[in-house]
């Protein structure tokens, strides 16, 4: 069951934080969250996990700029869906490679979107892991909800982590399982004034 915590009255613009969880169990992470925060013309998003992360390619090796196939290892990944299916996905990696793909519908037409480089920086310390992924809101196309996804490379296997996974023997971050609405600034409430 995923985890959605809405925030933003104190924040600059709206945030919603939600838990991930492993497509097999993966005794080594203990937490994986990302917070989704909006906020003057960028998404940012904020992966942290906590557990044994040792065993994990973590290493910012490898190519640096825009690239393909970075789920095939260690990959912070968001998708962003529209009212009308249509989505986009974004991957970054610990080495600064990138990539933005838009899609018409579920694994259709996919094609790369025109898309600056995020800005990613990342803080791996004994246990926890802290990456920040900024892209620019106009790269991700009008959304309504939004699906934050973790691929943990471990060697030559792969770990799985979003709010939900769909039935079945493959993880696939592609489905409508697991979208979380795309959060909404708060307002606090307004107290009442009596003029006597």
């Amino acid at each position: 069951m995923r985890e959605v915590k809405a925030t933003g009255i104190d924040a600059p613009g709206p945030s919603a934080e939600v838990i991930l969880t492993p497509f097999a169990p993966c005794r080594q992470i203990r937490t994986c969250s990302v917070t989704l925060s909006l906020h003057a013309g960028y998404a940012r998003l904020e992966y942290a996990l906590e557990g044994d992360l040792g065993t994990f390619n973590l290493k910012p090796d490898g190519p640096v700029g825009r690239a393909d196939g970075l789920w095939r290892d260690t990959c912070f990944e968001a998708f962003f869906i529209g009212v009308t299916g249509a989505y986009t996905e974004t991957n970054a990696s610990l080495s600064h490679a990138w990539n933005l793909y838009r899609f018409e519908d579920y694994r259709t037409d996919m094609r790369e979107s025109v898309a600056s480089a995020p800005d990613v920086t990342s803080a791996l310390q004994s246990g926890s892991l802290r990456v920040s992924v900024g892209w620019e809101l106009s790269a991700l196309g009008p959304f309504t909800g939004f699906k934050p996804t973790v691929v943990l490379g471990e060697g030559s296997a792969r770990h799985y982590f979003a709010p939900a996974h769909p039935g079945g023997a493959r993880p696939d971050f592609h489905g409508v399982e697991g979208y979380v609405p795309r959060p909404r600034a708060t307002c606090a409430p307004q107290q009442e004034t009596t003029h006597g």
